[in-house]
């Protein structure tokens, strides 16, 4: 600058010339750059596992978004430490100026940095190691096209450097660099490697110990419980509390004396019951996956006769052919005083009905006004949406959202319960759009309950996941039904949603019931 205002004659001083000023005696420390240690970036690398995992996001009421967002800034620290790119190179990085590849049983990758992003207006082409920080991101983001920004949010749009800077800032405070954190933290962040090291350690823990006063006995009263030792019996006792729990000692004695199903059920069935009728007061819906031949429609009766007997109006949806065939004659035949009109207590339809003309639009409304039960058999038939219909153009509205319009018009807090053998036909998606059916399409159904803040982002990445563990046996599930069910066995939703036992389970709970167990025809439901 100095230079250049002299060759343009604005001053008559060339340049300048300062003492040169000694580093001698000044610690080492002292004049590097602000770079972390490897103690230190171990530190913040187990920060970064903590602050982006699930656990943690369940713990903070984390939405998807809230937490991919998390991840990003977890990918961009990462990234900056492998490749050494300055903030604003790494912040423009677009998906289309990386490549990653395999070399020396090491991801790598090659960045081509454009000089419209440098700090020094110049290009260059950096190969660095970091490629796997590449792929798990790209993995993880919905956007990963040509001239995608690498670093792009769910909702489209880049992550703010605001919310860059403050998430460093949590990190930091996670991983201890703070005032407070390096001075006064008594937490024990360390990795012991020598004779010398376990004595600084053991000298910590005595000067800590000496520190330390008795804890009260109201202390005492809160941990002991935590730290008692169960036996057996005591477990079994509370487990059986447990799936007791809100079956009320009137419905007892109801179920055991004057229900006309109840003891029709075998053991399995009884159980199945109960907990459908559980799951249902917690999510406002449930669903009986067991498989054919294993008895859901006397399941689906004891609902329909605990229901009514609770005064609760109930529709039941079945194909017609099971309607006419297995329904309308079980109903007559074990429980013809709950069997009448629309509504004397129970109301049954075809799944075409939903469709029909006529006056089946007005009795739709007069049920949607005043059901509180809604009970589908085969209820995989309502695992397509089709349309929503558009009045202007006279397209017709699909029987998925008709149904839809009679759970969430009128009365708003029907409780659905759904039988069907296959929950998943060919998709993920199926199961989605039923459970759909009792949130209402909104989203975050069961963020209190279990966590999930994202009904549909909660399936695209179990969609994803699947992908990954079966390849293209995802694209087909209903021939990898096993495959699948192992897969999502510990999975949230189908853990807490669905009722779902083998015919294994039910012969060996036959067998512990009546020493022995009857042969399931292959075709019954």
């Amino acid at each position: 600058m100095c230079k250049w205002a002299f060759e343009e004659g604005l001053h008559n001083i060339s340049h300048y010339i300062f003492p040169s000023i000694s580093r001698r005696g000044v610690d080492a420390d002292s004049l590097r750059r602000s770079t972390y240690s490897d103690d230190e970036y171990n530190l913040i690398t187990r920060a970064l596992i903590s602050y982006t995992a699930r656990k943690t996001a369940q713990r903070d009421f984390l939405s998807d978004d809230d937490l991919f967002v998390r991840q990003l800034v977890r990918h961009f620290f990462l990234l900056g430490a492998n490749t050494m790119m300055r903030f604003g190179e790494l912040y423009q990085l677009k998906w289309g100026n990386i490549e990653t590849y395999t070399a020396e049983n090491q991801r790598l990758v090659t960045i081509n940095v454009l000089a419209e992003t440098s700090k020094v207006r110049q290009s260059r082409v950096i190969k660095v190691r970091g490629g796997k920080h590449f792929d798990r991101l790209r993995s993880l983001s919905r956007y990963t096209k040509q001239n995608d920004y690498v670093f792009t949010a769910n909702s489209g749009e880049r992550v703010t450097r605001d919310a860059l800077y403050y998430h460093y800032t949590q990190l930091m405070e996670l991983a201890g660099f703070t005032g407070p954190g390096l001075s006064k933290n008594i937490e024990l962040n360390v990795q012991v490697q020598s004779a010398s090291e376990v004595a600084q350690l053991q000298s910590w823990y005595e000067e800590f110990w000496a520190q330390g006063e008795d804890i009260s006995q109201d202390l005492l009263n809160v941990i002991t419980p935590h730290v008692t030792a169960w036996s057996p019996f005591d477990i079994y006792s509370q487990s059986l509390r447990e799936l007791f729990r809100g079956k009320d000692a009137t419905s007892s004695v109801w179920e055991e004396n004057e229900s006309l199903i109840f003891s029709k059920l075998d053991r399995y069935q009884k159980e199945a019951y109960w907990s459908l009728v559980k799951i249902s007061k917690r999510f406002g819906g449930a669903f009986l996956g067991d498989g054919v031949g294993l008895g859901k429609t006397f399941v689906g009766l004891m609902l329909i006769e605990r229901m009514v007997r609770d005064k609760k109006h109930v529709v039941l949806f079945a194909p017609k052919v099971a309607k006419e065939g297995v329904w309308d004659p079980k109903l007559r035949e074990l429980i013809p005083d709950l069997f009448g009109t629309d509504f004397s207590n129970l109301a049954v339809f075809s799944h075409t009905d939903l469709q029909r003309e006529g006056d089946y639009p007005d009795r739709f409304k007069r049920i949607a006004e005043i059901a509180v039960v809604v009970i589908v058999d085969e209820a995989h038939h309502f695992r397509n949406q089709g349309t929503q219909g558009d009045p202007e153009t006279g397209k017709k509205r699909s029987r998925y959202y008709k149904f839809m319009d009679l759970l969430h018009q009128g009365n708003p807090n029907k409780t659905l319960f759904m039988l069907t053998a296959t929950p998943i036909n060919n998709r993920l998606t199926d199961l989605r759009h039923m459970i759909e059916l009792f949130t209402g399409m909104d989203e975050a159904h069961f963020s209190r309950t279990l966590g999930i803040h994202n009904l549909r982002n909660h399936f695209n990445r179990l969609e994803r996941n699947l992908k990954k563990t079966l390849g293209s046996s995802a694209e087909s599930l209903g021939e990898n039904i096993r495959e699948a069910t192992e897969f999502l066995a510990d999975d949230e939703i189908f853990e807490n949603l669905i009722v779902q036992r083998s015919r294994a389970y039910a012969v060996e709970s036959q067998k512990n019931e009546f020493g022995a167990a009857a042969s399931f025809p292959s075709g019954a439901s």
